[in-house]
């Protein structure tokens, strides 16, 4: 199989479980997640590392590609990282995406962002909180809030995007989803690293999800 394309953004797949340990006071012996009702265990410890990566955080804030994430694990002493990276890929437990809107229209049709935090209201600076009772962890983009907000009824990422097109007010330009998506994508890794959002399958029966996700947002 060829190389991963290095220019493509990376992203997590699935909701973090937590360490399961084999014996008290031992190392993990896997790392737990759950994509859609599918338990998954990533009992590698180069797979536990690099889904961690494609979280974001890069150093200086460049773009979370799969490039900077093989770059990263090749300085922390990960053998064969493209390897890995190419199981992961076909597991479905990382996704790549390069910022182009028929294959960016194709990865918010596949998978679907679940919220997690809690909102806290508009900012002096424009922004919107989220975060525990202990805090503010994220500052979202007002657009980006909204999408953040909904995605929790939506059975897609391409389904809320839709939706919130249609639910602006009567007379507003609405964008095209496609341009919604790639907002999304460009603000996803802070959430991701935030703790704000995970990266989940689409849900079945989209049609139908999407008339319930657009009746939500119209009413």
């Amino acid at each position: 199989m060829s190389d991963p394309d290095r220019a493509a953004l990376l992203f997590p797949v699935g909701q973090p479980l937590g360490e399961l340990h084999a014996r008290p006071g031992g190392g993990p012996s896997c790392h737990r997640l759950r994509i859609g009702r599918r338990p998954v265990h990533l009992t590698d410890p180069a797979e536990a590392l690099l889904w961690q990566l494609a979280h974001g955080g890069v150093p200086g804030g460049a773009p979370c590609t799969a490039g900077a994430v093989l770059d990263r694990a090749a300085a922390l002493g990960v053998a064969g990282a493209a390897d890995v990276l190419r199981t992961m890929l076909r597991s479905g437990t990382l996704a790549a995406v390069r910022l182009e809107p028929a294959e960016a229209a194709a990865f918010a049709r596949r998978l679907r962002m679940c919220p997690m935090l809690l909102g806290f209201g508009p900012l002096p600076s424009g922004g919107v909180a989220v975060g525990l009772a202990g805090g503010v962890l994220a500052e979202l983009p007002a657009p980006i809030h909204e999408l953040w907000r909904w995605a929790g009824i939506a059975g897609s990422i391409w389904e809320v995007c839709a939706a919130l097109g249609l639910a602006l007010p009567a007379g507003a330009a609405r964008p095209p989803t496609e341009s919604l998506v790639l907002a999304l994508l460009g603000d996803l890794h802070p959430m991701l690293t935030a703790g704000a959002v995970y990266l989940d399958a689409a849900l079945t029966m989209e049609t139908h999800t999407t008339t319930n996700t657009q009746q939500s947002l119209l009413s």
